[in-house]
């Protein structure tokens, strides 16, 4: 199951429109919703972790032992972090950084 998250997830950033709705969604309940009108369903506490990963991710370029922890429990911890890394790197090839969205800042 958690691969198949991480295979979906990587396919569906690989689509810009997507992605950019993602980046520029302004709660996470909207994240959360997008992701699951394309077939991958997070939890609220969840996509709060991701967007905690991805505002750590982004703020220094990589993850820490401290955003580890806060983005632990929920999805196994390696999901998460696989998630976050995919997300964060398609900021980078959509060129989002200063634009972020208040789900994930």
């Amino acid at each position: 199951m958690e691969n198949s998250i991480i295979n979906k997830v990587e396919e569906l950033m690989k689509n810009k429109a997507f992605a950019e709705q993602l980046l520029t969604a302004e709660t996470a309940e909207a994240a959360q919703a997008l992701f699951a009108a394309h077939g991958v369903e997070f939890t609220m506490e969840e996509i709060r972790q991701i967007g905690a990963g991805l505002k750590a991710a982004c703020s220094d370029g990589e993850l820490d032992d401290t955003d580890l922890d806060a983005v632990s429990g929920g999805i196994a911890l390696a999901t998460v972090v696989s998630v976050v890394k995919i997300v964060a790197g398609t900021i980078t090839i959509v060129n989002f950084v200063g634009k972020r969205a208040g789900w994930w800042e």
